[in-house]
């Protein structure tokens, strides 16, 4: 395995510094292509140097007039995985759980191959699990069905076996994550929802930010996401749906706020002894995902660390330098998902190295 990445400071070529006012009007800039590119909206917040920006471009609703409420909640998505991933590595600090537990050890007879995966294969996707996920109806109705629980949906892949080795090979996975809830609540007694958020989601101060079970509605301002159904001329609005399918992979409702403060309080060590931070930011070229965070080098801005989320309609970002100096939480609200990707990377980019 290759050495650990280094983590860069600032930009990767030298540039001068600009003023509030000029970096304010970059971002701007760059928000606004990810409209002219096909977005309905998008909502970020940066913070960089000591000053917090909070923009929006384009529309709230397709048809409307209102731009997207910059304090705006919407869903996180696969952001979620930083929250349960901190959680589990609590337990591990805490002595009431070992990365290199099986998961036989805590859920017998729940697979055929749990005394091969270990904890640690769970939170970096390295146990070869079948994805659950592929599975669910991609229906309007569907989307606004009662969900099962993680367990049966852990119980219907798991006939099928392993992919590969545990250990020997990444691919990326929500039932791992599914997995990861149900060894919270054996081991703490507790329902995944109410650990992680007495355990992780209110200690970093994320007012924000809920676990709505499966309640479709995403409370206060917010923005529409649509999407496309086989069949259909015109995508439809995909705003309510059960975020329970993504259970503790991927169901919080955040703000951009919150999304920075999570990142800001993990990485300054607030949540998290040292030991267990270092552990969860080991990242190498060949395995870009840590323990529930991933990091992404560009070569303009250097080593970042954070998540991403997306769903038809929906699509996430949120990244943040090592000390959280610099910081970037975005939501799109989208029709379609193929054309935004270079301009989203343009505002990352500038965001960190203007």
């Amino acid at each position: 395995m290759r050495p650990p990445l280094t983590p860069a400071s600032g930009c990767s070529t030298a540039a001068p510094p600009v003023s509030p006012q000029v970096y304010r009007s970059l971002l701007q800039e760059r928000l606004d292509a990810i409209v002219e590119a096909g977005a309905v909206g998008v909502l970020a917040e940066v913070r960089h140097e000591g000053r917090t920006y909070r923009l929006s471009s384009g529309k709230a609703e397709r048809g409307g007039q209102a731009p997207p409420a910059v304090d705006g909640r919407f869903r996180a998505w696969s952001i979620t995985k930083t929250v349960t991933a901190t959680g589990v590595l609590k337990l591990v600090a805490d002595g009431r759980l070992s990365l290199e537990d099986t998961v036989e050890s805590h859920l017998p007879g729940l697979l055929p191959d749990g005394d091969e995966i270990r904890v640690r294969n769970l939170l970096n996707h390295t146990s070869g699990m079948a994805e659950y996920a592929d599975d669910l109806p991609f229906t309007p109705q569907g989307l606004r069905a009662t969900v099962p629980e993680p367990r049966d949906l852990v119980a219907s892949v798991a006939p099928r076996g392993l992919a590969f080795t545990p250990g020997s090979e990444h691919a990326y996975c929500n039932t791992n994550y599914a997995i990861l809830g149900l060894i919270i609540e054996e081991v703490t007694g507790e329902p995944w929802r109410t650990y992680l958020t007495q355990q992780v989601i209110t200690p970093a101060g994320l007012g924000q930010t809920v676990l709505p079970g499966q309640d479709i509605a995403i409370p206060g301002p917010h923005a529409h996401h649509y999407a496309t159904f086989p069949g259909d001329r015109e995508p439809r609005d995909v705003t309510e749906l059960n975020p329970a399918q993504a259970g503790p992979a991927g169901e919080m409702i955040s703000t951009a706020a919150d999304v920075n403060t999570l990142y800001a309080a993990l990485l300054s060590g607030r949540l998290l002894p040292a030991e267990s931070l270092e552990q969860m930011l080991e990242i190498t070229d060949d395995r870009p995902y840590g323990l529930g965070i991933t990091g992404r080098k560009t070569p303009r801005a250097g080593l970042r660390y954070g998540h991403t989320g997306s769903f038809p309609g929906y699509r996430t970002q949120a990244w943040s330098s090592r000390r959280a100096t610099t910081q970037v939480s975005m939501s799109l609200n989208l029709a379609d998902t193929d054309q935004q990707d270079e301009p989203v990377e343009e505002f990352i980019d500038a965001a960190f190295c203007p």
